[in-house]
């Protein structure tokens, strides 16, 4: 029901200029949508109106934000792969960032700040909704990338009355508009706006309550349909990760992820960890589909680090807890392992199988002694074609080049070792599916890029990639199993084709 708020909203932007609308093309997959006679190979010829918008989803249904596990070529097979209602939402999401501007003459508003929340909050919401097996991923990525689309409104639309807004904000410690900010100076915020705006677009009701109530979520009307209300919950949680990683706020947003999550999800603070430790790669990759730019800045390692100290100075349990979530190879254990030259390969300089087989026993006894509290994360990584490469100097090439990539894809508290010839592993701190598919990803990309020659001719380089990761340790054998598990992922990928990745859809849980 319309209340008069929501008349006084519309008459606002009634008589606004510049109102972003809807490209054609996403108002004719709306209406394509919503007629029962629509085939997928309908929505495919609509989609190829618009070529920019085509190949953004064919880039989605091969991303790791996707993960169908197999080369999409063609925008009829991303329609049947990525079905109906993913197609529907993830055109108006992709159609949405090119009716919004990149940049302006808004006065304070900061549109890359803006665009970096966006990509930072839609890509959150999605992660967290397949943690936590919510079917609505597909909603939760759009509703996250509409989330401040109020606040573009308020600065194309009503310049002069929320200037004041933006500068009283620049002012503050947070430095963003909040909603209680925008509801004391103006006396409605940027989501009843946005309600609004999604209404105007006809789009469908439960991404307006959810977008609407995320500014709420502990005080939620009763007659939501349940689902409305976890989608609410999983926006509200990735617009606190979305602070966390944009704003310079300390600890607090970062505590307040953990409180919500154990509360509305029962997640603990490892399994958290993992998600916000994982998004970098994702945003990233999700930045390149939509031709946007992302500051160079911190990075997410360096922004959680910083926040769990100052949560480790604010509470002792909190610091043990923290401990627990930074690393899932001690450097001084690893420093002391490597020191040792008969722990470093030859060939390439990183460890070797021995090294890798000493820090996985120990990571498994750290975790049964209760020293350290995380999944325990590992991939595979094997040169394909690597026995009929003609040459011993070939061979060589060939495992340097991937051993340099894989140092400069992995993070500190990660360990690349060569196991064997043409094969190396990656044991992984933060280890989630999602992380590891990314980094997968980011592998093969990688590896696309680097052309060594031998004896002159260029070397083509491509590998598969198996992962999985354990949620958590209860048997001294539990190393062993896991490297089971990510040697079957590892078959799976190679059976598929070269530069196949198959990673274990959700965290191991040993017995």
């Amino acid at each position: 029901m319309t209340t008069p708020h929501d008349r006084r909203l519309e008459a606002i932007l009634q008589q606004a200029d510049n109102l972003p609308s809807l490209p054609a093309v996403a108002l004719e997959v709306l209406r394509l949508c919503r007629a029962e006679e629509t085939t997928l190979d309908d929505l495919a010829r609509a989609l190829s109106a618009d070529p920019a918008l085509a190949s953004r989803l064919l880039r989605f249904a091969n991303s790791t934000l996707y993960g169908c596990g197999e080369e999409v070529r063609t925008l009829q097979r991303a329609t049947l792969v990525l079905g109906m209602k993913t197609v529907q939402l993830m055109s108006l999401s992709f159609s949405l960032v090119a009716a919004v501007p990149r940049a302006g003459s808004c006065g304070a508003f900061d549109y890359a700040l803006y665009w970096r929340r966006s990509l930072v909050r839609a890509v959150s919401a999605r992660a967290l909704a397949g943690l936590i097996a919510l079917p609505a991923q597909d909603e939760a990525f759009l509703v996250g990338l509409l989330g401040e689309i109020g606040q573009v409104v308020l600065a194309r639309c009503l310049a002069a009355e929320y200037q004041p807004v933006l500068l009283e904000a620049a002012r503050e410690e947070r430095g963003w508009p909040s909603r209680d900010l925008e509801r004391r100076m103006l006396g409605f915020d940027h989501l009843d706006v946005g309600g609004v705006l999604l209404e105007t677009w006809q789009l469908p009701r439960a991404l307006r309550l959810a977008l609407v109530h995320a500014g709420a979520p502990e005080t939620l009307p009763a007659e939501l349909p349940a689902e409305v209300v976890q989608l609410v919950r999983v926006t509200a949680l990735a617009s606190h990760a979305t602070d966390l990683f944009t704003l310079a706020r300390g600890a607090c947003p970062l505590e307040r992820v953990h409180t919500l999550a154990r509360r509305w999800f029962a997640l603990d603070e490892t399994r958290v960890g993992a998600l916000l430790a994982g998004l970098e790669a994702p945003i990233r990759e999700t930045a390149g589909m939509l031709e946007l730019e992302l500051p160079a800045g911190r990075t997410h390692e360096q922004i959680l680090e910083e926040a769990r100290a100052g949560l480790a100075q604010r509470s002792p349990s909190q610091a043990r807890q923290s401990e627990g979530l930074r690393t899932a190879v001690d450097p001084s254990k690893r420093s002391q392992i490597l020191a040792d030259p008969a722990h470093v390969d030859a060939l390439t300089g990183c460890a070797n199988a021995a090294a890798f087989q000493l820090l996985l026993e120990h990571e498994v006894r750290a975790r049964l002694e209760g020293n350290v509290a995380r999944p325990l994360g590992l991939l595979l990584v094997e040169l394909d074609g690597f026995a009929a490469l003609a040459s011993e100097e070939a061979r060589g090439e060939a495992q340097r080049a991937l051993a340099g990539a894989l140092a400069r894809l992995t993070r500190k508290q990660d360990l690349a070792a060569r196991i064997a010839p043409g094969r190396f592993a990656v044991l992984l701190g933060d280890a989630t599916p999602f992380g590891q598919r990314a980094l997968a990803a980011r592998l093969r990309q990688e590896l696309e890029g680097i052309v060594p020659r031998v004896a002159g001719l260029p070397l083509r380089l491509c590998a598969s990639v198996g992962g999985a990761c354990l949620a958590a340790v209860r048997h001294e054998g539990d190393g062993a199993a896991l490297r089971q598990v990510v040697e079957r992922m590892l078959a799976k990928a190679q059976a598929r084709g070269p530069g196949q990745a198959e990673v274990h859809g959700a965290p191991l849980q040993a017995r």
